[in-house]
């Protein structure tokens, strides 16, 4: 039985001669399944899609304009939105030049997905035998999420991946300076990686001791700061609060079009009929409305709002931080306190790493083809293998808000399966009981509703035509980088007058036009006001429009009043 060959081989890395003909023939083998998903995704536009199963469209309406910006001329975090660190963007610029425009830019994220399948081989190889290294390699080349989210849809996790398997690689090899370099790496692809740094540190300094943690910390840290080093020189600001979310102040001062030049349009769109989520991501990229993609995509969470207004409530976004905060907590405590961490419990603990924030907070399906191959390397028997599998296909058909909670059932089974502490899993089991109480009251609550902002969003076509009898008073939430364009028309014999206040409750700058468009012309010009007064006259038949837009990234409440006298 594999679990019989894991015991056996259980100690000190394996010393077995590496059989380079079959780790070419594995590595062939994951590259051609790959590549048929790939050009099965090509030829179907990515038009396949089942409920539930979230086909993001990430790659053409972020990825692709990001780096159409960026070969233009335009720098990320300087001159437009940019979520990752600068790697990502490189190697896909890279791939972009070759002559296949609109989809030469997801072949290195595919190769990256296949390659992955080497450190895999090589890690299981310091475990099991030659037979059970291929069979693990093999779970993880047909696994069902990497298959269909990276190779299908062209999402972002292998380039990550592979690197921070070849970190564990290194790591379980003894390399430390290889699997620092390696693990900067993978955090200069996507900073989810920055996860398990702190359980690399605590393996290394119960392995080695305080000075080669410092060593390891201080090699992976310089590898990291040189990767960053242009944008730290020219917008520190922008760079860390863009990527690493340390805040800066910044906000709103942020550049013209900053929000929407990655998605090659250069002016905000309409965000029209739109409710607050999906308007929101409208401001990033157009198109997100494609029947086959959902209308939460990334920049959602990334993009700093008004929590109470859009996203969750305050109060249930501070609980489940406590509750992860808390775990992570005393999974490191675990980690520290354990006199001896073998190169097999050195894997659980890297996945436990990742798993824990996945399970608490929040996370996309597609993260989880981060911790697949670290899973694929825990099976053990044939009902690990075919527990693998439905794992992966459970997590990608489920309801995405029932994601967390299966991802919570198994940390808590693999923390139970591990510990063997009763205080890690009634911690867990309180957890989930705690959140599924909680679960009602935030459904409740009026103001903490995904899809329901506590206002209308500012329609670019209303609230309502203005004529010489209409007066009206209004509020509705003008969104990041949007603006609205309220034309109108006076109908009086004898001309009339319309007086306008607008305000902000939010006490956030914005800026305000009045045009006469009959005759041409700017009535009334306001910037960076956060209210402001007119009154203009207007002929018989005039028309005019009332401009208001939102330079800031934070979403802004605005109440317009409008009194109209005829001549």
């Amino acid at each position: 039985m594999l679990v019989k060959d894991y015991e056996s081989q259980r100690g000190k890395p394996s010393a077995r001669k590496l059989n380079l003909k079959v780790l070419l023939a594995i590595a062939g083998f994951a590259l051609v399944v790959k590549l048929v998903i790939f050009f099965v995704s090509i030829k179907t536009s990515m038009g396949f899609s089942l409920p539930n199963i979230e086909n993001w469209q990430d790659f053409s309406l972020a990825y692709v304009p990001a780096v159409n910006a960026f070969k233009t001329g335009f720098l990320p975090y300087v001159n437009f939105y940019y979520p990752y660190p600068p790697l990502f963007l490189y190697a896909l610029t890279i791939f972009s030049y070759l002559p296949f425009p609109s989809w030469s830019s997801a072949i290195p994220l595919v190769i990256a997905d296949a390659l992955t399948v080497i450190p895999v081989y090589l890690i299981a190889r310091e475990f099991v035998s030659e037979r059970y290294s291929l069979i693990i390699s093999t779970l993880f080349i047909i696994a069902p999420t990497a298959l269909y989210y990276v190779d299908y849809l062209w999402l972002n996790p292998s380039l990550t991946t592979f690197f921070l398997m070849l970190s564990i690689y290194f790591l379980i090899k003894r390399h430390c300076d290889l699997s620092a370099v390696t693990l900067a790496l993978s955090i200069g692809f996507k900073q989810t990686a920055l996860l398990v740094v702190p359980v690399f540190l605590f393996i290394i300094w119960r392995r080695y001791g305080s000075l080669q943690t410092l060593r390891y910390l201080f090699l992976a840290a310089s590898m990291c700061f040189l990767i960053s080093l242009p944008f730290i020189l020219m917008s520190p600001t922008f760079y860390l609060d863009s990527v690493f979310k340390v805040p800066q102040g910044l906000w709103p001062s942020v550049p013209s079009n900053y929000y929407t030049l990655a998605a090659g349009t250069g002016t905000a769109v309409s965000i029209n009929t739109l409710n607050a989520i999906t308007a929101k991501w409208q401001v990033v990229a157009s198109g997100v409305n494609n029947p086959n993609s959902l209308a939460l995509p990334i920049f959602i969470f990334l993009l700093p709002s008004s929590d109470s207004q859009v996203y969750s409530s305050n109060a249930y976004d501070f609980f489940v931080w406590v509750i992860l905060i808390g775990v992570y907590g005393l999974f490191l405590y675990k980690t520290a306190t354990n006199k001896e961490i073998d190169e097999r419990d050195s894997l659980r603990y890297i996945l436990y790493g990742l798993l824990i924030p996945f399970a608490f907070y929040a996370s996309y399906k597609y993260y989880v083809v981060g911790i697949i191959p670290i899973l694929a390397l825990l099976v053990r028997n044939k009902r690990d293998a075919a527990g693998f599998i439905a794992f992966n296909l459970i997590l990608m058909l489920i309801p995405r808000y029932l994601s967390s909670w299966v991802l919570l059932i198994a940390l808590i089974w693999l923390f139970r399966a591990h510990f063997y502490k009763r205080y890690f899993t009634y911690t867990l089991v309180a957890s989930l009981a705690l959140l599924v109480a909680f679960v009602p009251f935030v459904a409740s609550s009026s103001v903490i509703s995904p899809y329901k902002p506590s206002v209308p969003v500012c329609a670019s076509s209303g609230p309502v035509p203005i004529s010489a009898a209409t007066n009206f008073t209004e509020s509705c939430e003008l969104l990041p980088m949007a603006s609205i364009n309220q034309s109108s028309y006076i109908q009086s014999s004898g001309g009339a007058s319309a007086s306008f206040t607008v305000v902000s409750n939010s006490g956030l700058p914005f800026n305000i036009m009045i045009k006469d468009n009959t005759n041409g012309g700017v009535l009334f010009d306001g910037k960076g006001v956060t209210n402001a007064s007119s009154s203009v006259n207007l002929a018989y038949q005039n028309s005019y429009s009332l401009i208001i837009s939102n330079d800031s990234n934070m979403n802004n409440t605005i109440t317009i009043s409008s009194e109209v006298t005829p001549g």
